[in-house]
């Protein structure tokens, strides 16, 4: 993006609302108050805003919600980790393969009609994962690939509706406001996975690992030194898919 995506679009928005100044046709707004206030500002001045920062707040929330744990879900019934990967690689497929197109459907039909077509298509994936059973199961493979697909037909639009109706003055600030919005659910979409591991009494990382304890890595190497047979029912692996 950084070689080809030129010129910037912020900065020549920037220079053409300069020049429109210089002209008389635009007013320059100075910049006051804090980063939040002028994104608080903006968004009550601009409702559709509030509505397009909403779908994307409640996209992101049920992608991570379902595409977490989804892989221990699928533990539960007996998948190994190389099926479980195949199913996230799908879901990976429908978040970003379809872009493109995703760009087009929402410049001819509009970013309204869009985002609509992806809660419904999230609604879809939510209802094919609820009715899963544990394991490997089409409903499961479907499921992630609608959720990845409805996740971007709702990015793209609400993210193309935020960037077209925020003020120039303040649009880096909502735009940052909302990426801190997506951080913070990402990490609390991993605390209550984690929490629910705990509760389960579920295995966590393998050595090695990232978050894994060095406790953990030390029981990891002994296991290997007797042949690959741990102090858990799962071996090395935390997984239910034997040690070959």
């Amino acid at each position: 993006m950084g070689a080809l995506l030129r010129p910037d679009p912020l900065l020549l928005a920037q220079e053409q609302a300069a020049a429109d100044a210089e002209a008389g046709l635009r007013t320059v707004v100075p910049l006051t108050g804090s980063s939040w206030s002028r994104a608080v500002a903006a968004v009550r001045e601009r409702p559709v805003l509030g509505y397009a920062i909403g779908g994307l707040a409640l996209t992101h929330a049920t992608m991570i919600g379902v595409m977490v744990m989804t892989p221990l879900h699928m533990e539960h019934g007996g998948s190994g980790l190389e099926v479980i990967g195949i199913v996230i690689s799908v879901h990976v497929l429908g978040m970003f393969a379809f872009s493109p197109l995703v760009g087009l459907l929402a410049d001819r039909f509009g970013r309204p009609p869009v985002l609509g077509a992806g809660g419904a298509v999230l609604l879809v994936a939510l209802l094919l994962c609820a009715s899963a059973p544990s394991g490997m199961s089409w409903q499961v493979t479907a499921g992630l690939f609608l959720l990845g697909l409805g996740w971007s037909l709702a990015m793209v639009s609400a993210s193309t509706m935020v960037a077209e109706h925020a003020p120039l003055e303040a649009r880096t600030d909502v735009q940052g406001r909302l990426r801190l919005g997506h951080g913070h659910d990402r990490c609390g979409r991993g605390c209550a996975g984690r929490r629910h591991r705990r509760r389960r009494r579920l295995p966590g990382p393998r050595p090695g690992q990232p978050g894994a304890r060095p406790g953990r890595a030390r029981r990891g190497a002994a296991c290997l030194r007797r042949g690959g047979r741990g102090d858990t029912p799962y071996g090395l692996t935390g997984f239910r898919t034997p040690v070959r």
